[in-house]
């Protein structure tokens, strides 16, 4: 086990969890804003049903706007298809997800606190609030969903890695009073 492994050698450590709330990643999108974009998708061959409208659901944006775009023209609908790559996140999939990491983010808790490591969780970045959707920027833009995310919504930028970075520091400085700047 890595932890294991630098207890061993003594040195300091800084563990990292995972966010709190899929949600929360800028790719990630209410079925309703989706559905607000229908002028812009109609542009594109694409027709959204209203089912989107009135759907709790949430989709991954990238992966569900290049799959409809191989398949113009097509409506786009926001029901989940059951065992399908629809790119439909259900409540019960959120919360699937979430409660996963949620037992992730307390088994990594615990082993920061078990070895008197420091430990910050991603929310950091992930918790900020996130822009308007505008899928014109989505197809176009270098920093469709902001500067602090790449282009998969997903993963940080370098000036996300920053935050982190700025994070890290001050769960180590917390930690280890070492007082970095």
């Amino acid at each position: 086990m890595i932890v294991d492994s630098v207890k061993s050698t003594g040195a300091p450590a800084v563990l990292v969890g995972l966010p709190d709330n899929a949600a929360n990643f800028p790719s990630v999108r209410r079925a309703r804003e989706f559905f607000n974009e229908w002028p812009y998708l109609l542009t594109l061959g694409i027709s959204v049903s209203i089912n989107c409208y009135y759907s709790s659901n949430y989709i991954f944006i990238p992966g569900y706007i290049l799959t409809l775009l191989s398949k113009t023209p097509v409506t786009a609908t926001c029901a989940d298809v059951p065992g399908a790559v629809d790119y439909i996140i259900t409540s019960s999939d959120l919360n699937a997800i979430n409660a996963r990491m949620a037992q992730i983010n307390s088994h990594i808790a615990s082993k920061a606190t078990e070895n008197g490591y420091a430990f910050f969780k991603l929310a950091a970045l992930y918790d900020l609030p996130k822009g308007s959707l505008d899928l014109y920027n989505v197809l176009f833009s270098g920093n469709p969903f902001g500067s602090n995310f790449s282009l998969d919504g997903v993963h940080p930028s370098a000036r996300g890695q920053d935050i982190l970075a700025n994070a890290a520091v001050q769960a180590i400085n917390a930690r280890y009073r070492l007082g970095i700047q």
